[in-house]
């Protein structure tokens, strides 16, 4: 499904052709694309980089498009050291002294732009990352990956968006909103049932096929 071909599909079943709402559709696909992509982690919307570490510095920065990271790899001269994710108080409970240099056994995601590791690196480690990362809008482009693969989710999730700025009556909201919720559902299938065939640090949720 192409930009045009979603917009109108969203005037179809919102049945609204007044010229705000018109205007508002940009918004109303953007945010939808935004909640899909932030519930989903689709394999699609993965990248690795890789990066240094400073020694003493326990920060990390990410690239500008970063969402959410996936997965963290350190290189040292035993071999390959995979810190844990945890949250930033952790690191602080774990690590009260500034002054701590060793290898990295946690990271955590301090803020939109850099990681934290704890403790703060002793030596400057090649980092391999692996993170989720915030896709081109159908709005922009006109095609999406998710417009060919995901229209479901896309059309259900725009309409909560106009069923929110319509103020539409609760049964109505409730119904886009539901349909969605069974899309983001079966798109979660996809992502972690089919397409992951093993796990690490997480449950395994592979679906029988």
């Amino acid at each position: 499904m192409n930009y045009a071909q979603l917009r109108a599909v969203i005037q179809t079943y919102a049945q609204d052709f007044e010229a705000s709402f018109v205007e508002n559709i940009d918004t109303f696909v953007r945010l939808a694309e935004s909640r899909i992509v932030l519930r989903v982690r689709l394999p699609r919307f993965r990248k690795d980089v890789t990066a240094t570490t400073v020694v003493a510095d326990p920060l990390l920065a990410v690239p500008s498009d970063f969402l959410a990271p996936d997965s963290l790899i350190l290189v040292t001269t035993s071999g390959l050291v995979f810190p844990v994710n945890k949250d930033p108080e952790f690191l602080d409970e774990c690590y009260p002294d500034p002054t701590y240099r060793a290898t990295p056994r946690f990271y955590a995601q301090l803020n939109e732009v850099s990681l934290k590791f704890g403790p703060a690196p002793d030596l400057a480690y090649p980092v391999r990352m692996g993170y989720y990362y915030q896709p081109p809008s159908i709005v922009d482009q006109g095609l999406s990956w998710l417009g060919d693969h995901f229209a479901h989710a896309l059309v259900t999730g725009s309409l909560v968006e106009a069923a929110i700025y319509m103020k539409s009556e609760d049964n109505l909201f409730v119904r886009y909103d539901q349909a969605f919720e069974k899309d983001l559902a079966m798109d979660k299938e996809y992502a972690k049932g089919r397409t992951k065939k093993d796990t690490y640090q997480e449950p395994d949720a592979r679906v029988q096929v």
